[in-house]
């Protein structure tokens, strides 16, 4: 069985872990960077006095631990294969540091946590952000406010799951 959403942040998808209908999950794929740093993301945090790095730590931090809370899960099920991605290139911030953010927040749980993380954003980033003419990997009208990637981004993250899983599989099997 498989439950799939999109256009929604970190805060919506652990409601949808606590709540909603298909768990326990096997594999769980958060794919919210885009959401997570979007401009209701930074408005949330101002309203709570932090910056958008701590308050992405403190979501994301509470997502992998509903996801991985033993108490919500059937007796004989395993734990789920927690994977973050990471697709934010950047331009609701104006700055480097605070559209790396994601990147570091992810970077910091994914090792404490020991799950994975992939990142179009880290593998693209040279080239998107030395040519902002480029069409292919970027988001269309970028570095304007347009934040989704497009169809090279689209082209790449199943190579990157492919990548990630015979990886994985060689790794750890």
């Amino acid at each position: 069985k498989v439950q799939a959403l999109g256009g929604m942040n970190s805060n919506i998808g652990i409601d949808i872990v606590e709540y909603g209908e298909g768990g326990p999950f096997d594999i769980v794929i958060n794919t919210y960077s885009t959401n997570d740093m979007h401009i209701i993301s930074m408005n949330e945090a101002m309203k709570k006095n932090t910056t958008l790095e701590e308050s992405l730590l403190d979501v994301s931090q509470e997502f992998i631990r509903t996801v991985l809370d033993d108490s919500k899960r059937c007796k004989g099920h395993k734990l789920p294969l927690v994977l973050y991605y990471n697709d934010y290139m950047g331009n609701e911030q104006k700055g480097i540091l605070e559209i790396d953010a994601y990147s570091r927040v992810m970077s910091t749980l994914t090792s404490y946590y020991g799950i994975g993380q992939l990142s179009y954003a880290h593998m693209m980033k040279h080239t998107i952000f030395g040519d902002t003419d480029e069409e292919i990997f970027s988001p269309s009208g970028w570095p304007e406010r347009q934040i989704h990637p497009g169809r090279g981004f689209h082209t790449i993250t199943p190579w990157l799951f492919l990548y990630y899983s015979i990886e994985m599989a060689t790794t750890y099997c």
